[in-house]
């Protein structure tokens, strides 16, 4: 049985919050190559909402940041709605 915090066996990072469908919509990716896939935390089988592109900014704290992109496997935890639930992703 292991034994510690969470954070000595995993890297825990946050989502992109203010993510919406409206600058998913609105930034569709330029070409295969800047293509990200946007997942929820919904915690259901078909977690993938869409495509984004990699140079999509978000206002944070009234500055515009690029978008925070992981291309590795992970665990998604929902936070809200279905909170404490989880799904593995295996894909890049």
């Amino acid at each position: 049985m292991l034994s510690g915090k969470i954070q000595d066996f995993f890297e825990i990072g946050a989502g992109n919050s203010g993510l919406t469908e409206e600058i998913i919509y609105l930034n569709q990716p330029k070409s295969e190559k800047t293509s990200v896939k946007v997942f929820s935390s919904s915690t259901q089988e078909n977690t993938s909402m869409s495509f984004i592109d990699e140079g999509t900014l978000l206002e944070k704290n009234k500055k515009l940041v690029g978008i925070k992109i992981y291309r590795r496997e992970g665990i998604i935890i929902a936070r809200n709605g279905k909170a404490g639930n989880m799904i593995y992703v295996d894909e890049e």
